[in-house]
């Protein structure tokens, strides 16, 4: 995103910010090698590597379309519901595609996909593209970068899942990078 914002909006990155966007890309290339780590568990692992990779950058290109969407006049509320209907439209077929149904599921599957709808993606996604037009495009994907860790964290607590020491490090080298990145804007 940081070269993204250097070019298309001409955000200038101070040397602190760009030490510190290095430090957190160390951390997830880090991050990116542990799954070696895990003795075989995964089938695919560079295979799911470039996925987070081309979704990073996805992600980046929809941020900078929704800030300049805002920043031409098109306001937050018409840009999520544009937004998220186009990539419910697009999903909506998946399941059938796929041979699976969208019933016969316990009732509680349907509880956690309303509150997944909710949270996240109504709170946390709205939040970011809200974010992206006031502040810097770059602190706002640095800000994306808690999102796994937090998830990895939550994965402890909730399930005693124990991330491998590699990616533990990682994550404190991501955290250590926007840090840096973040509180020198």
């Amino acid at each position: 995103m940081a070269i993204l914002s250097k070019f298309w909006l001409n955000e200038k990155l101070s040397p602190l910010k760009i030490i510190g966007i290095g430090i957190a890309f160390l951390g997830g290339i880090i991050i990116g090698f542990s799954d070696t780590e895990a003795g075989g568990f995964y089938s695919h692992p560079l295979l799911g590597d470039s996925l987070a990779l081309i979704g990073a950058w996805t992600v980046s290109l929809y941020l900078m379309f929704g800030r300049e969407a805002q920043q031409r006049g098109f306001p937050l509320g018409g840009y999520v519901i544009v937004a998220y209907t186009v990539a419910a439209i697009i999903l909506l077929p998946l399941p059938l595609i796929f041979g699976v149904g969208y019933t016969d599921y316990p009732s509680i599957v349907y509880v956690y996909l309303l509150l997944m709808g909710i949270f996240p993606q109504l709170v946390g996604h709205t939040s970011f593209n809200w974010a992206i037009n006031q502040i810097s495009p770059t602190s706002v994907t640095l800000a994306i970068l808690f999102e796994p860790i937090g998830a990895s964290f939550l994965g402890y607590l909730f399930f005693n899942e124990v991330p491998p020491v590699a990616v533990l490090i990682g994550g404190i080298i991501i955290l250590m990078g926007v840090a840096i990145a973040v509180i020198n804007s």
